[in-house]
Order: C-alpha cells, then structure tokens, then sequence
C-alpha cells in the first residue's frame, strides 16, 4: 500500500520529532462476518446489504475486493488514538 502507514510507524515518526511518552490505542477495522455487520448497521440495513449482496453481481464483486484487501493489509486498516508528552 503507497502512503499508508502502521501504528508503529506513527510511534517512530513521533519519537524522531522529539515526541516522548507515546501512548497508542489500538482500534482495528476487522470483517467479523454477518454478525458484526448485523451489530455495526442493524437488522433492516443488514437485510438490505446482503440483498443487494445476492441479487447484483457488482455489489458482490465490490465487497469481496473489499474483503480481500482488508485480509491482505490487515495491519494498515484501523484508526489510532495517540497521546504524548512533548
């Protein structure tokens, strides 16, 4: 992945600008299945994704590069909370 960094490439980035006390909460994007899309978006939008899922071949192609690259970059695909001591 171009420009894309991990979380310990941030800490290293912080460290060499004189960042000290580094903190980082990790908060990965992952692709539980049915069940975590069920909790993320509820029963109707759930419904409404796994429609659009079976009955367009677009939509399905889409999701399993989707699914694909998340399994491929899994270290790449998340958000940090950073906290420090200058």
């Amino acid at each position: 992945m171009k420009k894309a960094e991990t979380y310990e490439g941030w800490e290293k980035t912080f460290e060499k600008a004189g960042i000290s006390e580094v903190h980082i909460q990790e908060h990965s994007f992952s692709n539980g299945g049915f069940l975590d899309i069920l909790k993320d978006e509820g029963l109707v939008n759930t419904i409404k994704v796994f429609g659009k899922y079976f009955t367009r071949g677009e939509v399905r192609r889409r999701m399993n590069l989707i699914d694909a690259t998340f399994k491929q970059y899994p270290d790449y695909f998340g958000y940090g909370i950073y906290s420090f001591r200058k």
